[in-house]
């Protein structure tokens, strides 16, 4: 049903996303509106020539086979149009949590998860730095790839910062222990500092 009603309004959101740059889309994939809708969005998105990049979730495996299954789905509907899909799958997010979480503050986690992996993009773009990522750089990076992506940040302070932060992001459970990186053909770092 939400798909149907974003292909009705298709006009209105490629009009919505008219002299955009870049166009951010959220979503949690397994349900029905992010499944539905974001795929729509991105395709009218893309017809401005906006960049694309969508941030999802997917579902736990405790939701069940048919909402992992329209995840799927959705997902690769979305990288078939998005320029770069960042994902996160819920499944990672036990290993950064404690077995007394409770399912709601779990949700809370994962979503502010993705919240500091847009933010982080985000930032990349619009904050001054040392070593300034142009919004040119950033299509460079992901223009027309279709990929998914991962994310992770880490902090740390103190003298050996630098060598806290390779040990925290090669263990990191959302880049798979390391292998994520190792796999990666492109890496997009920011780091920040007092």
């Amino acid at each position: 049903r939400s798909r149907a009603i974003a292909e009705e309004q298709f006009a209105t959101l490629k009009s919505a996303c008219e002299n955009a740059d870049v166009i951010l889309i959220v979503a949690g994939l397994g349900g029905g509106a992010g499944s539905g809708i974001s795929p729509v969005l991105a395709r009218a998105a893309k017809e401005t020539g906006a960049l694309i990049l969508s941030f999802v979730t997917l579902p736990f495996l405790c939701e069940g086979n048919r909402r992992v299954q329209q995840a799927q789905q959705s997902l690769e509907q979305l990288k078939s149009v998005a320029d770069g899909v960042i994902c996160l799958p819920n499944q990672k997010t036990f290993k950064l949590i404690d077995e007394n979480t409770s399912v709601l503050d779990t949700f809370r986690i994962t979503g502010g998860l993705l919240v500091e992996g847009m933010r982080g993009i985000w930032q990349l773009l619009t904050r001054p730095g040392l070593i300034q990522i142009h919004f040119d750089d950033l299509c460079a990076l992901v223009r027309d790839r279709h990929s998914e992506s991962s994310f992770a940040f880490v902090e740390a302070s103190g003298a050996g910062r630098s060598r806290e932060i390779m040990e925290k992001l090669l263990a990191h459970p959302l880049l798979d222990e390391g292998r994520t990186l190792a796999e990666s053909d492109a890496v997009l770092v920011s780091l920040m500092g007092g």
